[in-house]
Formats: structure tokens, C-alpha cells, sequence
């Protein structure tokens, strides 16, 4: 995700919407948002509804958020695939 990457750069974003973008859960992409939300502090909203998260992608992205407290809004797809339906 090289969006991912050069919104972590700019500091004037409060909000990004990547909805409905067909990305998945992998572990470039999981890594992508990691990185972006530790370096860019001032955006705290997320929209990554419509995009093919899953059960696994959830789990890891809770486990950024709990580093990572000014995010306050991640916005994520109604329907999750479980890990065991894979």
C-alpha cells in the first residue's frame, strides 16, 4: 500500500479513505498501516470499509490500535470472514 506510506508523511490528513479498494489483510498491507499510523499522529480517522478484511486482518489491526491511541475512528467492513471458514 504506497497511499499508506506517503499519508504517513503528511501531516495536514485528519481522515483517509481507502474504502472499497479491494485490498486484503496481507502482511504488506497490515505492515502499511502499522507504519503509517505510528509516524502520522495527527490522523485519527481510518475508513477501510469494502476492502476483503478478515477475521486474522481484525485481530492484527487491534493490535496496532492498541499502540497506537490517537487513532479514534477505523472504520471496517460489515462483513468479516472467520479464519476458520478459509
Amino acid at each position: 500500500m504506497v497511499v499508506l506510506r506517503g499519508v504517513a508523511i503528511a501531516k495536514s490528513l485528519k481522515k483517509i479513505l481507502v474504502a472499497d479498494n479491494q485490498f486484503n489483510d496481507d502482511e504488506e498491507v497490515t505492515k502499511a498501516l502499522e507504519f503509517c499510523m505510528r509516524k502520522n499522529q495527527h490522523l485519527g480517522k481510518y475508513d477501510l470499509k469494502y476492502n476483503n478484511i478478515g477475521e486474522a486482518g481484525l485481530l492484527k489491526l487491534t493490535e496496532i490500535l492498541k499502540n497506537n491511541p490517537h487513532v479514534h475512528d477505523v472504520e471496517v467492513p460489515e462483513k468479516v470472514e472467520n479464519i476458520e471458514e478459509k
